[in-house]
């Protein structure tokens, strides 16, 4: 589940003291409370704007959608970013997470049935988390 990791800030500052952490999104670690298996960390170029986003995407063991979104909120607001929003979106909930200093952070949390087929025997749910990068891509 939560590994440990060091946290580097701007180029100049020292490093962060070493902590648990799921996943991290611009020096900011993020520890879910949910049992989960990453299925992927990857940078992918947009077609709309042309640029870098970061997509990580989780299978949640245990839980339905409502019971994770809550999950993902309240991990994300320990981290630091204030919600500014959250919809109904293709096929599940899509929340998105802004944080000063940093690119917004979006998650899309869908069941078994209306996302990405599951491949965990035991999971219920899936994460989709994508922050685009603020210059563009070469």
């Amino acid at each position: 589940m939560a590994e440990q990791v060091e946290l580097v800030g701007e180029a100049g500052s020292e490093a962060v003291a070493m902590q648990e952490a799921d996943v991290v999104f611009d020096g900011n670690a993020v520890a879910f409370p949910f049992a989960s298996v990453q299925r992927y960390d990857r940078i992918r170029k947009t077609s709309k704007s042309n640029r870098n986003q970061r997509q990580v995407y989780y299978e949640v063991m245990g839980g339905d959608v409502s019971a994770v979104v809550e999950q993902v909120r309240q991990a994300l607001v320990e981290a630091g970013y204030s919600e500014a929003w959250e919809r109904e979106e293709y096929g599940g909930i899509r929340l998105k997470f802004t944080r000063q200093g940093t690119q917004p952070v979006a998650a899309l949390v869908r069941d078994g049935e209306s996302g990405p087929k599951l491949r965990e025997e035991n999971a219920t749910a899936s994460v989709y988390f994508t922050v685009i990068d603020s210059s563009v891509a070469h």
